[in-house]
């Protein structure tokens, strides 16, 4: 057998065994499993609370990742959520060095600033980040009147979680005779409310770093 032929069957193992692998990894990884709500109670249409059983809602059917007991560890100046595996500031009001500022910036200011953390290795981890629209509302608890105030509590353990919105890094685009992506996803951390904002508008920025 000629080289150029040897070579080209090596090239060809090395595709199969490749192809293989990555298929195996597919099957192994399995679905995705989304997080529970935190929904345990069950309403009727006028509001009232009424038994679960049967009734098909939320607190029926928990449906989804059960919570940990214990989902919030606190280090010190990062809270890490054991059910993402996601690391957030314990400070949910845009933490950092003096030089990065503080408090509601726009889409583009709430970017900036991330990468101002990343250039002083804020807390000693220079990977910080918005998080995408999924991972801020991973933090809702959507069984509790107001989840900003349960995130504050003292099993959760955040601090200066601000009733308001929260930039994601996700844009929002929308459709016209050419695609724009002027507006970005938020999320209201006081509801669990998703809302499309205008990027030149100033929200609340709360970093986030390594995760699923």
């Amino acid at each position: 057998m000629s080289g150029a032929r040897v070579y080209l069957l090596r090239v060809a193992v090395v595709s199969l065994l490749a192809l293989y692998s990555l298929q195996a990894a597919v099957v192994q990884a399995g679905p995705v499993q989304i997080p529970q709500t935190g929904q345990q109670i069950c309403w009727n249409a006028e509001g009232g609370e009424i038994p679960c059983s049967g009734s098909g809602q939320d607190g029926d059917l928990p449906k989804g990742e059960v919570w940990p007991a214990s989902r919030f560890m606190d280090n010190g100046q990062t809270i890490t959520d054991t059910l993402t595996g996601l690391m957030w500031t314990k400070d949910a009001n845009a933490p950092g060095p003096a030089g990065c500022g503080t408090g509601p910036k726009n889409w583009q200011g709430a970017l900036d600033h991330l990468q101002c953390l990343n250039a002083n290795a804020y807390l000693g981890y220079n990977d910080w980040r918005l998080p995408n629209v999924r991972e801020l509302r991973s933090l809702i608890h959507y069984g509790h009147p107001s989840p900003s105030a349960w995130l504050k509590q003292p099993e959760q353990g955040f601090t200066n979680v601000q009733a308001a919105y929260y930039w994601s890094s996700s844009s929002f685009l929308s459709s016209g005779s050419t695609i724009t992506a002027a507006w970005a996803w938020a999320v209201g951390v006081w509801s669990g409310g998703v809302e499309v904002q205008p990027k030149s508008d100033s929200l609340y920025i709360w970093p986030v770093r390594a995760g699923q």
